[in-house]
């Protein structure tokens, strides 16, 4: 390390993560390296103790750094008191522009005096406060600066304790901030009225363009202002509405808005108890939408008829490239419409489709699928037990495919015999660059085919080997 802080670079992005032993390496060394006559645009020195006192360290030398463009110091510990320091820094610092404080403990104390910092703030564009004990106090004292700062475009609150109230200060932010494209206040406690607060201000907001309320407590009736307001905005690119009770009559409130809207590209309803009836109301909407892209319905209760309804969708939609239908209850014969509507499909890049007890007759119709498909790109089969003798078939269809580039062949059973073929495949083929193989069984003997192929191959393989 001492070579390296004697040497002057143009550009340098510095990682010091995971030093749990003593906060005494990264609370000497960081003030160091930011101060070097070097060009360091990215620190990140997330995961270590640094606490309050390596927080004070690190604000000293960034008053100084005139490159610095984005800090991380998630799960330090830091605190209030150590928050101080860093706003008192970026007061004066001209070139941070990211600054993450996933986990650090800051309370409504260290977000009162971080809000302080960013009103006046000039560079600061993105801001993570993820899981800081944040309560309705602070993000109102957040909320307040939104309303004075120009710069900000992207604002982390997730997993924090915002309630209703705190929603309500958010949303009178809204309505005259200008400049904020990103907003996630997901894993927090804003419930039916304190989305209608945040819906009632976004309508009419012609820049937000990503909002994520995830796990909010979230239920059908509220669902519909969200409906509303992704009928009205025109800017609205993304919408994360996971794990909130919607059900059934919310997809339908959900499915009528993306009928007229023009703007949505990503949908995310991943474990919102949504059935077939509301998987229903979706596909039908999908046939008319022109402009989605991605869609997830993950961890729903959707069965084989609603994955009829999405199959025959995908036959008429030429926009969607992204579908995760994984960990619903479609079986391998439901499974089968989606990939038959595959072959027809020739736009859809990403499919995630987890299915329990698949059989040799649906792994032959995956690899039909992917020898006929010249779109897909990714394709996740994690958990589906295709065994040494599925492993034969993808492996013959590895080979004859151009286009397939990300495979997430996990928990598959494969063993040793199934891998030799996988490996045999990747000899040939040039295109896949990762390769998901955890949770198979591979010994030492499948690891040395994996391991001959690879010279052969750029692929990234992710798995672990059983010993001998």
């Amino acid at each position: 390390m001492s070579k390296l802080l004697q040497t002057k670079l143009i550009c340098a992005d510095i990682a010091i993560e995971e030093n749990s032993e003593t906060n005494h390496t990264s609370t000497n060394l960081t003030p160091t390296i930011i101060s070097q006559p070097w060009a360091l645009n990215t620190l990140d020195i997330g995961f270590n103790q640094i606490n309050h006192e390596g927080a004070k360290y690190i604000a000293d030398a960034m008053r100084h750094n005139q490159t610095l463009s984005t800090l991380d110091l998630a799960i330090n510990s830091i605190g209030a008191s150590g928050v101080k320091h860093i706003a008192d820094a970026i007061r004066e610092n001209k070139t941070l522009t990211k600054l993450g404080l996933y986990a650090n403990n800051i309370g409504d104390e260290g977000t009162t005096i971080l809000a302080d910092a960013i009103r006046t703030n000039k560079v600061l564009t993105t801001l993570y406060l993820s899981g800081n004990y944040i309560y309705d106090e602070g993000a109102t004292k957040i909320a307040r600066a939104l309303q004075e700062n120009k710069t900000l475009t992207t604002l982390d609150l997730s997993s924090n304790s915002i309630s209703h109230q705190g929603a309500k200060a958010i949303a009178d932010a809204l309505r005259c901030n200008e400049t904020l494209k990103t907003l996630d206040l997901s894993h927090n406690k804003i419930g039916s009225e304190g989305t209608k607060h945040i819906c009632g201000a976004i309508g009419k907001n012609k820049i937000l363009t990503t909002l994520n309320v995830a796990y909010n407590e979230i239920d059908d009736q509220a669902v519909k202002t969200i409906a509303n307001a992704i009928r009205e905005n025109t800017a609205l690119t993304k919408v994360n509405l996971s794990e909130n009770p919607i059900g059934n009559q919310g997809a339908k409130s959900i499915a009528d808005a993306i009928r007229e809207n023009k703007t949505l590209t990503t949908l995310k309803l991943c474990s919102s108890k949504i059935s077939d009836d509301g998987a229903k109301d979706i596909a039908n909407a999908v046939r008319k939408n022109r402009t989605l892209t991605s869609l997830d319905l993950r961890e729903n209760r959707i069965s084989d008829e609603g994955a009829i309804d999405i199959a025959d969708a995908l036959r008429q939609n030429r926009t969607l490239t992204t579908l995760d239908l994984s960990y619903n209850y479609i079986s391998p014969e439901g499974a089968q419409d989606i990939r038959d509507a595959i072959r027809e499909n020739k736009n859809l890049t990403t499919l995630d489709l987890f299915c329990r007890d698949t059989g040799k007759a649906a792994v032959t119709e995956i690899t039909d699928a992917i020898r006929e498909n010249t779109a897909l790109t990714t394709l996740n089969l994690h958990g589906n037990r295709v065994g040494p003798e599925g492993a034969k078939e993808i492996a013959n269809a590895i080979r004859e495919n151009k286009t397939l580039t990300t495979l997430d062949l996990s928990y598959n059973a494969l063993s040793d015999e199934g891998t030799k073929m996988i490996a045999g495949a990747l000899r040939e083929n040039k295109a896949l660059t990762n390769l998901d193989l955890h949770g198979n069984g591979i010994g030492p003997e499948g690891a040395k085919e994996l391991a001959d192929a690879i010279q052969q191959n750029n692929v990234k393989i992710t798995g672990s080997i059983r010993s001998a």
